[in-house]
């Protein structure tokens, strides 16, 4: 008898029935209280849509934007749809471009077409985003909204926009506040209102020299958003390398190996792709070099390329820390958005903003010589030379 009642007030039988009973005296909706956790709140800044332009502005020299420029340049005289200023630029630049050899207008104007769709999409004019001419899209607000997680309306992404821009000595010309900055300590050069070209035409005047010293305007109020790097990874992609092969074969040289996978390869002059070939390789000397990139890989970023047609290089200066800077940067970057997708940590950003200042610095100081140029050619020539290998043909 006493085995039985040790068993009907076994401790475990005593606490279901202390929960049962303290369970019908609490209503269901106290117990069922629901406990979450939401992420720390975002602040807004004034530099949102620069990086809403900066994304813009490289989807505008994407490849296919870039095949879609070419197709409507040259299917009618006065395209729809063609991008602002585009038609302009072609028009004006295929009268001061030309070729030193004969039968070479189908790549010439190629050529010229190429240059004009940098100029028009790489040279961003600060000012004209959130205008009529450029304006703020749904998809550019949602962007913001998806990684901020701030919901700005694009009409007023545009006051944001104009808000963040800086005046240019109390002008009407408005630029980012970095090149502000820089302008501010350039005070005493004066601002070259007119192009290069307009002002060589000029050079006889001895009373207007003082027009060609200083600093020009369109570079400060349409600074061109382009890296070199672009052209790297294309460049390791044997991107090049695939076109000079089909160059050599197009002139009847065989591989080095003892099977040429182009060894039938065939381009009857009926077809357009056999005629910019043909330009393309008289025009070879006019191009960059694979020693001249680089050179210009390791002023850069610090990074080369290796092959047989690379011999051994000898910078005069070379940014040996962007790797380690650009690597540091990747690995605080995930330390950050693993904190941020925990909601029971408040992630920290100071770390991470100080990674990102170290790569801008190292990358700032490449920004001579070459810089200017190199890049804008670099990409012309490689656009040009996917577009080729893009025929059908």
């Amino acid at each position: 008898m006493s085995d039985i009642d040790d068993k009907n007030n076994s401790p475990t039988q005593g606490s279901q029935e202390l929960v049962e009973a303290v369970s019908v005296r609490i209503p269901r909706e106290v117990r069922e209280v629901p406990v979450t956790l939401k992420r720390s709140s975002t602040t807004t800044t004034a530099d949102l849509p620069l990086w809403v332009v900066i994304r813009k502005a490289t989807e505008a020299l994407s490849f296919d934007n870039y095949n879609r420029f070419l197709d409507l340049v040259f299917s009618e005289p006065n395209p729809p749809g063609s991008p602002n200023g585009g038609k302009e630029i072609f028009d004006k630049l295929k009268t001061l471009r030309f070729l030193p050899y004969n039968d070479s207008d189908a790549y010439r104007l190629l050529k010229v077409a190429t240059e004009a769709f940098l100029m028009v999409n790489c040279g961003v004019a600060s000012a004209d985003y959130g205008s009529e001419k450029h304006p703020f899209t749904d998809s550019d607000t949602k962007i913001i909204k998806d990684r901020v997680g701030v919901d700005i309306p694009k009409a007023e992404l545009g006051s944001v926009w104009n808000e963040y821009l800086a005046d240019l000595n109390g002008t009407q010309n408005q630029i980012v506040p970095y090149l502000a900055l820089i302008r501010d300590k350039l005070r005493d050069s004066v601002l070259i209102e007119k192009e290069v070209t307009d002002l060589l035409k000029k050079m006889g005047r001895e009373d207007k020299s003082k027009e060609y010293i200083g600093i020009l305007r369109s570079k400060l109020t349409k600074p061109c958003l382009l890296e070199l790097i672009w052209s790297y990874w294309h460049e390791e992609g044997m991107l090049v390398q695939t076109m000079n092969a089909l160059s050599l074969r197009f002139q009847n040289i065989r591989g080095n190996g003892l099977r040429d996978p182009l060894a039938m390869l065939e381009i009857d002059p009926l077809r357009p792709l056999n005629n910019l070939i043909w330009s393309y390789i008289q025009d070879e000397q006019h191009r960059l070099t694979v020693v001249r990139r680089a050179y210009e890989y390791n002023h850069h970023y610090g990074i080369t390329l290796y092959g047989k047609a690379v011999p051994t290089l000898r910078p005069a200066d070379s940014r040996s820390k962007f790797i380690e800077a650009f690597h540091n940067l990747l690995y605080l970057a995930t330390v950050f958005f693993k904190e941020d997708d925990d909601t029971t940590v408040i992630a920290d950003g100071f770390p991470l903003l100080n990674a990102l200042k170290e790569v801008h610095l190292v990358l700032s100081e490449s920004a001579h010589n070459q810089y200017g140029d190199l890049p804008s050619t670099s990409r012309i020539e490689m656009l040009m030379q996917q577009w080729i290998l893009a025929r059908p043909e």
